[in-house]
């Protein structure tokens, strides 16, 4: 970045910096912001951790907001499903079978996969059906249609891809599961021309209908605050998922493109071009000189996964690796084992780390591209990270 004067210009952008920064503190100040504890503590897109948890947290009947089975009630009437489970006997699982929910009343089943941004895994629905079938209906395939249904909850895809042949065995037409291929049997024990409704749930209209039903449900229930606030974090991470963005509180670019005269927008322009450019050098070093700091390098050994050998952890290495130089097996796996007990390794996107008994697969902590765009994970909190582990 060329100026006549450097001192001056970065003078000059700090003073944008800071009015973004002074405007959106003056709308905190009014209430005027869309600040979520829920999204403050997971991301908007976490499917487990934030979308199926908070779900199965209000529709188990068994769950400690004592409403027995009320929340369900309104979850199944926003999805159009209240017709197929029985209120008085439904019992609600999350992960059974490796299913994200499962609801069902001893007759009839609902299978609910909560899908936002991961992708379908291979034969993943048709698993799950093989699943209760096998588990629930005692083998008993021809009656399938009659007990079981799919709810694909999902924001943005209407159907599992077809690349991962999530519902392998089944033809998907005007939501209906057909099964038709004889050839999978031992995949699908479905039998041929097997129907099974397959509805998709859209996050922002469906779910958005059952935290409102919910919320106006509780309007007059005593000590319900709490779960009132709950339904609206809930909410506004609902509303996040479909406008994606906040509402009151202005983004770098927003303010360059609609509050900044047209010389300064070319100046910030020009600043932020060159902090794109820079910002893997600044993270490989970052990462390289701390790794440096907590695991000298004197007493690093190979690590060795599966009987492969790891490459050197390096700073040159490193440089490559968040640059992506080269073919990938030029920079991908490198790593070290530090006193027999830590471990660090980058793999082809992956960066993980913690101790040696664990297994460095369980512990994969975040990407390349999360760094990169410092969402879930940035380069402070891997370095706090590598810390804590080591002064336990």
């Amino acid at each position: 970045m060329k100026f006549k004067n450097e001192e001056d210009d970065y003078k000059g952008l700090l003073k944008i910096f800071n009015k973004l920064k002074e405007s959106n503190e003056e709308k905190k100040r009014q209430g005027l912001h869309d600040y979520s504890l829920i999204n403050a503590l997971l991301k908007k897109t976490d499917e487990v951790h934030l979308h199926s948890n908070f779900i199965y947290s209000m529709i188990n009947p068994k769950g400690s907001h004592y409403h027995e089975g009320k929340f369900l009630e309104l979850f199944l009437d926003s999805i159009n499903e209240s017709d197929f489970i029985n209120i008085d006997n439904a019992r609600v699982y999350k992960e059974k079978g490796k299913i994200d929910l499962l609801v069902e009343d001893g007759e009839h089943y609902l299978i609910i996969e909560n899908k936002l941004r991961a992708v379908d895994q291979k034969h993943q629905i048709s698993r799950y059906i093989d699943y209760v079938i096998k588990n629930y209906l005692d083998g008993d395939n021809e009656h399938s249609h009659q007990k079981i249904r799919v709810v694909y909850l999902s924001e943005y895809k209407a159907k599992p891809s077809i690349k991962s042949e999530s519902i392998i065995g089944f033809e998907l037409k005007d939501g209906v599961l057909t099964r038709n291929d004889e050839k999978i049997s031992a995949l699908t024990l479905a039998t041929k021309n097997t129907k099974i409704n397959f509805n998709r749930v859209k996050h922002s209209n469906e779910l958005w209908k059952w935290v409102e039903e919910s919320k106006e449900y509780l309007e007059d229930k005593v000590n319900s605050k709490t779960l009132i606030y709950a339904f609206e974090e809930y909410r506004l991470i609902l509303e996040r998922l479909k406008n994606n963005n906040w509402r009151n509180i202005m983004r770098l670019d927003e303010y360059v493109l609609h509050k900044i005269d047209k010389k300064d927008e070319k100046r910030m322009y020009d600043f932020m071009s060159e902090a794109s450019k820079r910002l893997n050098d600044y993270l490989y070093t970052k990462l390289y000189e701390e790794i440096d700091k907590l695991f000298p390098e004197i007493e690093r050994t190979e690590l060795t996964l599966n009987g492969k050998a790891f490459k050197v952890f390096t700073k040159e290495r490193c440089n490559k690796w968040f640059k992506e130089i080269g073919h990938k097996d030029k920079y991908r796996d490198i790593g070290f084992i530090f006193n027999e007990k830590y471990f660090f390794a980058l793999g082809k996107t992956n960066i993980s780390y913690g101790l040696c008994d664990v297994g460095w697969k369980v512990n994969i902590k975040t990407n390349r591209q999360n760094l990169q765009t410092n969402t879930e994970k940035n380069i402070f909190d891997i370095i706090d990270d590598l810390k804590n582990l080591v002064d336990k």
